[in-house]
């Protein structure tokens, strides 16, 4: 089977779809980073520019923005960037650093961790080691010695590969009994309606959410095999593209959609782009550089590690006891999008032992929404608070314990945090957190 892999991946196939892939990449990006700079909302301000405590990812604690106007010329460098990334100009470069400034920003605040930042991230870390500039680009236009009409095939391997488990396990994530029994939370979704009145007429119609769940799940575990089904393709991307769409429409998910459907074009035929504008290409150029033995052993060998490991990665919360959707351990980098509708309210109670004085924090974690029913981030508020009372109030033995209660997809809501638990003793880390209550209601 390795033989015959390698054999294939090493095939010579039309750089095409590569260059539609990079180009395509390379624009959406330029939209997400003007957005940032040029939006009414002044996001780069609010995100970055205001003092507050943030949210750490684990083992990045060490991250910080940028001073504001710093932070506004990196976004202003990541535009450039991915402006070289669409015309194909130091290309290896540009995607490089726009890879690494990019992934900085999402590191800076877990509070804001959206999962088609995390996607833009991996497909431009692919990039990074693909020869996506060797025609219709700049670089080919000054060094006519790369330029090539044809690729091995290991890059669109690579990247059907990566589209294919993401596609899988959004619908795998999703066999559960929020989805396949209650429909939830779609029917809170649905219940408040869209703006589009067409859309809006579907989401009141009474079994639109039972319909919505199963042809969402149906659609990721059989139409994304069926994207490797050359008959089927077609008609599988066309339901791709309106589900994306109406996704678009329907819910705030920034560039998600159109980065999936760009992405998903990838598992048409490599020369897909020139017979759509119908552009003949000769077979003149087909013949590459020939590849060691080792090389080609070395590059498969990435190739399989960097696949297992996006396959791991979503198990881990597996490791955990209890049900992923309450205790949210290894929920991130896992795929898990639109599974829950939670809400949350946490207030923190301090208290020095040494002279019994007590101070109320009120719902501090609740003043940014997207960290509700977050154990890690509530370890993390705790932490916060005991270092201010100790390292600025010079308080030495501190106390905090949180009071949290959270709601799951409408249900009642229910105590989160165990609150005899003092937090400031806990430590943060990638083990259970046993001081997450268990879920008793019924959840599978």
């Amino acid at each position: 089977m390795l033989s015959f892999l390698r054999k294939k991946l090493f095939e010579e196939v039309p750089i095409y779809s590569l260059v539609f892939t990079r180009v395509a990449f390379g624009g959406l990006m330029f939209y997400e980073c003007f957005h940032y700079l040029f939006s009414p909302k002044n996001i780069i301000h609010n995100y970055f520019g205001v003092e507050r405590f943030r949210f750490k990812f684990y083992g990045f604690s060490w991250v910080e923005p940028l001073p504001e106007n710093l932070m506004f010329l990196l976004f202003y460098a990541l535009l450039f960037l991915s402006f070289l990334i669409i015309i194909g100009a130091f290309y290896r470069i540009a995607i490089i650093l726009f890879t690494i400034g990019f992934t900085y920003t999402f590191l800076i605040d877990r509070a804001f961790y959206l999962n088609h930042f995390y996607m833009a991230i991996l497909y431009s870390a692919l990039l990074c080691f693909m020869p996506a500039n060797r025609y219709f680009s700049v670089d080919a236009l000054l060094r006519p010695k790369i330029k090539s009409n044809f690729i091995h095939f290991w890059p669109v391997f690579l990247l059907r590969s990566q589209t294919e488990i993401i596609l899988l396990y959004a619908g795998i994530v999703k066999l559960n009994y929020e989805w396949l029994v209650r429909f939830m939370p779609l029917k809170i979704w649905f219940a408040q309606g869209s703006s589009v009145s067409f859309i809006d007429y579907i989401f009141h119609l009474k079994y639109a959410p039972m319909l919505a769940s199963y042809g969402t799940i149906l659609l990721h575990l059989i139409g994304a095999p069926l994207l490797l089904w050359k008959p089927a393709r077609i008609y599988v991307f066309l339901i791709y593209c309106c589900f994306h769409i109406i996704n678009a429409i329907t819910f705030n998910i920034g560039i998600f959609p159109y980065l999936t459907i760009a992405v998903t074009l990838i598992f048409f035929n490599p020369d897909w782009p020139m017979k759509l504008l119908k552009i003949g290409y000769s077979l003149k150029e087909k013949a590459l550089n020939q590849l060691s033995n080792r090389k080609k052993n070395f590059i498969l060998t990435l190739i399989l590690l960097w696949i297992l490991i996006q396959i791991l990665l979503p198990l881990r919360c597996l490791l955990y006891p209890g049900n992923v959707l309450w205790n949210r351990e290894g929920h991130s980098f896992s795929w898990r999008m639109k599974l829950e509708n939670s809400s949350a309210k946490t207030d923190f109670l301090i208290i020095d032992q040494d002279s019994k004085e007590e101070w109320r924090v009120p719902d501090f974690y609740r003043r940014n929404p997207q960290t509700d029913c977050e154990p890690d981030m509530i370890l993390q508020s705790a932490h916060h608070f005991r270092d201010i009372w100790v390292k600025e109030k010079g308080y030495k033995n501190i106390s905090v314990y949180a009071f949290s209660l959270c709601s799951l997809n409408g249900r009642r809501p229910i105590i989160y945090i165990n609150p005899t638990v003092d937090l400031a003793k806990e430590e943060l880390g990638l083990h259970h957190y046993q001081w997450i209550m268990p879920f008793d209601q019924r959840l599978y």
